[in-house]
C-alpha cells in the first residue's frame, strides 16, 4: 500500500514520501512546473511567471557561467551538459510539493520536513535521469544561479522590485 499519493498529468501515482524511479516522468515535470506560479502568483505581470520559466533562467545562467570558464557544452555526455541539466531540474521536486515560498519553508517546525521531502524526491529524479548527486562545485554554481535569478525576478516581477528582500543589491 502506498503512502500519500499524488496523481500526475500522465496518470502516474507518486508516493511523495517514498517515491520510486518509475513514478517520475519528464512530461509530468515539464507540465507541472509550467503551471506552478513563482512567488505564490504575487507577480505584477498579467500572466503569472512560473517555475518552469525560472528553471530555464537558472539553467541558462549556469550554461553561460560554464561557457565563460571554457567548458565544452557541445559534449552531450560531458560534465557541463549534466550540470546544466541539474540546473534545469533543480526545482523539479516542486511538481510534487508545490512552490512553497522560502519564508514558509524556513519556519522551524516545517523546515526539516520540506528538506526531507525535497531530498527524497530529488534523489529519485536524479536517478531517473542518470544524474549523480551534486558535488560542492555544482551545488555552489546552481545555488548562485538560483539566487541570481531570484534577484532578477524580484526586480522584474514584484511590486517592491525586491527592495526589502534579503540579499538583494
Amino acid at each position: 500500500i502506498m503512502g500519500m499519493v499524488l496523481e500526475t498529468v500522465t496518470g502516474r501515482l507518486v508516493d511523495v514520501e517514498d517515491p520510486t524511479v518509475d513514478q517520475i516522468d519528464i512530461e509530468d515535470i515539464a507540465w507541472g512546473l509550467s503551471r506552478i506560479a513563482r512567488f505564490c502568483g504575487a507577480t505584477i505581470t498579467p500572466i503569472p511567471y512560473n517555475v518552469a520559466q525560472h528553471s530555464l533562467l537558472v539553467a541558462k545562467k549556469v550554461e553561460d557561467d560554464l561557457n565563460a570558464w571554457g567548458w565544452d557544452m557541445a559534449e552531450a555526455n560531458g560534465a557541463g551538459f549534466h550540470t546544466v541539466l541539474k540546473a534545469l531540474l533543480h526545482d523539479a521536486s516542486e511538481v510534487y510539493t508545490g512552490d512553497v515560498p522560502s519564508p514558509v519553508k524556513k519556519i522551524p517546525s516545517l523546515h526539516a520536513v520540506f528538506k526531507a521531502l525535497e531530498h527524497r524526491l530529488m534523489e529519485k529524479i536524479y536517478e531517473k535521469f542518470n544524474l549523480t548527486a551534486n558535488g560542492v562545485f555544482e551545488e555552489t554554481l546552481i545555488k548562485n544561479a538560483d539566487k541570481w535569478a531570484q534577484k532578477v525576478e524580484a526586480h522584474a516581477f514584484m511590486p517592491s522590485r525586491g527592495s526589502h528582500w534579503e540579499g538583494m543589491p
